[in-house]
């Protein structure tokens, strides 16, 4: 139940988790590799601008819905990631707020968040601005709060902290007193 590297710990469960792709997270792994390597070869051959689409064969209807679904959830978990390590490079560590209308920002700029109603508009009024930003939120407080055994959360990757602002000085002042 302990790290050998750094020492923490995952509660009562092992560090170790198995690796195992179920037949969603595979189709995801080669579709997405499909459309990155089509994008490649279109950017190589000049072809550039063309919207990529993948047709998944299933032997039946609910197999195909369960894989639209998984592919379209995990790739916004993806996206989160992605972005959220593009920004700390960029920026250094952010508090969960900054991060978000940082997030907010490169979904407009690259008009790929879905609440934006008009995509190619110069001003967005705060209302749509609080919708964005609450579309980009959803999978990062989601990512945090996921269980220590997913090994691909934000926390596990070593890229979020937890921080209790003010609990040390709070201990120190008052040592006997219960803080929570």
């Amino acid at each position: 139940t302990r790290c050998l590297c750094c020492g923490g710990t995952a509660g009562t469960r092992s560090v170790l988790t198995p690796v195992a792709l179920g037949t969603s997270a595979a189709v995801k792994v080669v579709a997405e590799g499909v459309i990155e390597a089509l994008a490649q070869e279109h950017a190589r051959t000049g072809e550039t601008g063309r919207k990529e689409r993948l047709l998944i064969f299933s032997d039946s209807r609910q197999d195909a819905a369960h894989q639209a679904r998984f592919i379209v959830f995990a790739a916004r978990y993806d996206r989160m990631r992605r972005r959220v390590v593009e920004l700390i490079e960029s920026h250094g560590p952010l508090p969960i707020q900054r991060l978000v209308e940082l997030l907010g920002e490169l979904g407009i700029k690259e008009r790929d968040n879905p609440t934006i109603e008009r995509p190619g508009a110069r001003y967005l009024a705060d209302e749509d601005l609080r919708k964005v930003q609450a579309w980009e939120e959803a999978p990062l407080l989601d990512d945090l709060a996921v269980t220590a055994g997913y090994r691909g959360t934000l926390v596990n990757l070593g890229l979020m902290a937890v921080r209790y602002g003010h609990l040390a000085q709070r201990v120190r002042d008052d040592p006997g007193r219960q803080v929570c």
